[in-house]
């Protein structure tokens, strides 16, 4: 007959997330420890496993444990399904159409922006889905991308977590440059930060992709990083970007 035991690190962990869930100050490994009936060092266990996949988070002075950003990106994931399911299947195909480019498809949650799926150009028809990769802020065209259609107060969050002095600078020369390529997007409909200068080794550009209220959730990402790139190759590119972001926009609209 099978075994029908319950595995008991697998409750204890559902119930250490439950009761972090809506306690803003944290619990200490002693409080935790009381709550599911256990030793401390038996909790300091699971909460340290939890952390390293980042279910849980640590404060310090004194320490304390609250949930941590990957309990926010699950939720996510699920309630996007659907956009991620057609995102995957909309990637492979226009990585079949230009075989030379890479796509992605990002995403943002709170200040940080993350790409969730890509395909390789030096791996045909294989889609790679990250779990967690965060694109450099002021650098990626994805992020540009964000910051051009941000609402003032999420912009203005953007630059508070990331001060254009300690990160912008890094990649551009003025805060003015960065304004002119952040106000070139919102103009073409999408983001090509190497059209404000001489053409690099990588090619990148991204498009976006609205809700109903019109409002930015997503960015899908092309590039290519051989040399010689035409432009009509480029031209190709964008629109190849464009008419991805356009058809999930539909999507996420219906």
């Amino acid at each position: 007959m099978p075994n029908n035991t319950p595995n008991q690190s697998v409750q204890r962990t559902v119930q250490i997330l439950y009761l972090l869930a809506g306690q803003e100050g944290g619990l200490s490994v002693r409080q935790i420890a009381d709550q599911i009936k256990t030793k401390p060092n038996t909790a300091y266990r699971l909460i340290r496993s939890m952390e390293l996949e980042k279910l849980v988070e640590r404060r310090t002075e004194p320490i304390r444990f609250i949930l941590g950003p990957a309990v926010a990106q699950l939720y996510h994931l699920n309630q996007e399904r659907h956009l991620l399911s057609e995102a995957d299947r909309l990637l492979r195909y226009y990585q079949t159409q230009q075989r030379r480019a890479s796509f992605v498809f990002s995403e943002m949650e709170g200040t940080k922006f993350y790409t969730r799926l890509r395909t390789p150009r030096e791996r045909p028809g294989v889609l790679i889905r990250h779990r967690e990769s965060v694109n450099a802020l002021y650098e990626t065209s994805s992020s540009l991308l964000f910051m051009a259609y941000a609402n003032p107060l999420l912009l203005s969050k953007i630059e508070q977590s990331y001060p254009f002095e300690e990160y912008g600078s890094l990649y551009w020369k003025s805060r003015a440059e960065l304004n002119e390529c952040l106000r070139l997007t919102r103009k073409r409909g999408y983001c090509f930060p190497q059209s404000h200068g001489p053409l690099g080794t990588l090619i990148t550009l991204s498009a976006p992709v609205f809700d109903s209220g019109n409002e930015i959730i997503a960015a899908v990402g092309g590039y290519i990083s051989d040399e010689p790139v035409s432009q009509r190759e480029i031209k190709r590119l964008i629109e190849n970007c464009c008419k991805c972001a356009h058809q999930l926009t539909e999507l996420s609209q219906t």
